[in-house]
């Protein structure tokens, strides 16, 4: 049976869509990536890699995610998020086709269809968690809405 969902949902799904296939960047240290791929230093790539390897030695998959601490995953999440920090914006602004809307918009349902769609790529660094993590500004551009996001690197 086909869930039913508001076009502001599914003009939000449209918009991560669109979002991931035009402007959301990944490293070029990820397994999955995006098409706009930021390319970090040979060395800071060895270095990752390196620390990946490791991780992957000692690695119980027995003991699956909720195992018991891995130290080497810590030091390889703490290097792949300082590089994260290093070459991606703060702030992402994500220009989209302009949308119009009336005071009627549920926002909130183009929201979450925005947040799933991302969600669901698996390679955004954004936070996208609540409502106000997403700004929609429509007042710079007469052609295009831009849509801001903040980098979330914990």
């Amino acid at each position: 049976m086909k869930r039913l969902e508001t076009l502001e949902y599914q003009l939000g799904i449209y918009v991560g869509e669109f979002i991931f296939m035009r402007t959301l960047p990944t490293l070029s240290i990820d397994m999955l990536q995006s098409r706009k791929v930021i390319q970090v230093s040979i060395a800071e790539a060895d270095e990752y890699h390196a620390l990946e390897d490791k991780w992957h030695k000692t690695y119980d998959g027995s003991t699956g995610t909720r195992g018991a601490p891995n130290p080497n995953w810590d030091v390889m999440r703490a290097y792949g998020h300082m590089l994260m920090k290093k070459y991606l914006p703060q702030e992402l602004k994500c220009f989209v086709p302009k949308i119009y809307y009336t005071a009627d918009f549920r926002m909130a349902d183009f929201k979450k269809g925005i947040r799933d769609s991302l969600w669901d790529c698996d390679v955004c660094y954004y936070n996208i968690e609540k409502d106000e993590d997403i700004v929609i500004d429509d007042s710079e551009e007469d052609w295009f809405t831009i849509i801001k996001l903040q980098l979330d690197i914990k």
